[in-house]
């Protein structure tokens, strides 16, 4: 029983100090997420296709992280795919997972694109990144959006229309 003990007791040890390295080194190698939109257009007639916007992302950090891009959008339909978005194609979110590799110091690119809905005077898009709540060292991420992650275009004639926001 003394003895039974002894290796109980010693694995326990090991096991608090694997933990504690483990925590430790992802604390301070921890993923530093940035996300934006990059170079939104001024203007957009939609006789000329949809709106293709640029999803940026980078991890600054020294892990990993596993993360969902989430555009959502308003008065509008939203796809990863070209040819998809119509005004009659429904969706109104558009989830991408994807892993941020770390120690990025420029942005690498996704894409959304975007058709307003029949008749609709404005339409808006919001870009934000999520934490994979499933993978332990993505739960360390620390995300930060960078200007602009938020559009809101207005229509000026039929088919055009002007970013303000």
């Amino acid at each position: 029983m003394g003895l039974l003990k002894k290796i109980l007791g010693i694995v326990l040890a090991i096991l608090v100090t694997v933990v504690a390295i483990v925590i430790a080194f992802t604390i301070t190698n921890k993923p530093l997420i940035d996300y934006t939109i990059a170079d939104p257009p001024s203007t957009w007639d939609f006789n000329l296709g949809t709106l293709k916007i640029n999803l940026g992302l980078r991890n600054r950090g020294g892990i990993d992280a596993s993360v969902t891009l989430v555009v959502s959008v308003s008065n509008a339909v939203v796809s990863e795919n070209q040819s998809k978005p119509s005004p009659e194609f429904n969706q109104s979110v558009l989830k991408i997972d994807t892993i941020a590799i770390n120690g990025q110091k420029e942005y690498g690119y996704y894409y959304a694109y975007i058709a307003p809905k029949f008749e609709t005077t404005n339409f808006t898009i919001s870009y934000e990144v999520k934490r994979n709540t499933l993978d332990l060292m993505s739960s360390f991420a620390q995300i930060q959006g960078w200007k602009p992650t938020t559009l809101t275009y207005n229509r000026t004639d039929a088919t055009e229309y002007d970013l303000v926001s």
